[in-house]
């Protein structure tokens, strides 16, 4: 479904418009509006596997700090490996407090963990130690769904997600249009069902492994 389709349908269900009818520039504008902070807020909110994306990052002598401007801003990262020789060895994510920490920041030597700080426009990568040598790291993540930027765009879900995002934006605009009582909570509890059973389809299946982390340090 294209973002004016969407709009559209959410209209059609909060009476915004008739079934036939075609929404105003300034109802296509609200709406579209009100779709982006909805998918952005979804952005960090349950799995999104079809977001997870991997990339390689370069590493440099004698640098620790990393802007990630080749890419999307992540809003996580995770699953961090060191490449030595096509061998990829893990690399343990830590808090901004364990970074910050470390005593001496400059020291050199393979890294052993890495801090991700989700700055505005590009994320920043912190590597401790500092590499003594080039190398690359290796991480999956995820980044912020794109914009509905135009009309025509497509949605970029899966198409099990259309009824949550139809359902959900219709919810969104009820109180613009002033819609109340037993149609609005219909609405509600419809929205919270595609929403639920779209997540649902989103889990990832696999084993769970639970340890205690003790700290070396």
């Amino acid at each position: 479904m294209t973002t004016i389709e969407i709009i559209k349908d959410a209209l059609i269900l909060i009476g915004g418009i008739e079934d036939e009818g075609t929404p105003t520039s300034s109802q296509e504008d609200y709406a579209k509006r009100a779709l982006n902070r909805m998918t952005k807020a979804w952005s960090v909110k349950g799995l999104k596997i079809w977001l997870e994306q991997e990339h390689t990052l370069p590493l440099i002598a004698s640098t620790a700090t990393y802007t990630l401007s080749a890419i999307n801003r992540p809003t996580r990262i995770y699953n961090v490996r060191k490449v030595l020789d096509s061998v990829e060895t893990p690399v343990r994510i830590v808090t901004r407090q364990e970074y910050m920490n470390q005593p001496s920041k400059e020291s050199e030597g393979k890294p052993v963990f890495v801090y991700y700080d989700s700055q505005i426009p590009d994320g920043i990568m912190y590597v401790w130690p500092t590499p003594d040598a080039a190398d690359n790291l290796k991480f999956t993540f995820k980044s912020y769904l794109e914009d509905f930027d135009n009309l025509s765009d497509d949605a970029h879900f899966p198409s099990e997600w259309l009824d949550a995002i139809v359902y959900n934006l219709a919810y969104r605009l009820c109180p613009k249009y002033e819609v109340s009582g037993e149609d609005r909570r219909t609405i509600r509890e419809q929205s919270i069902v595609y929403l639920e059973e779209a997540e649902d389809a989103d889990m990832e299946q696999g084993s769970l492994y639970i340890e205690p982390y003790i700290d070396e340090y």
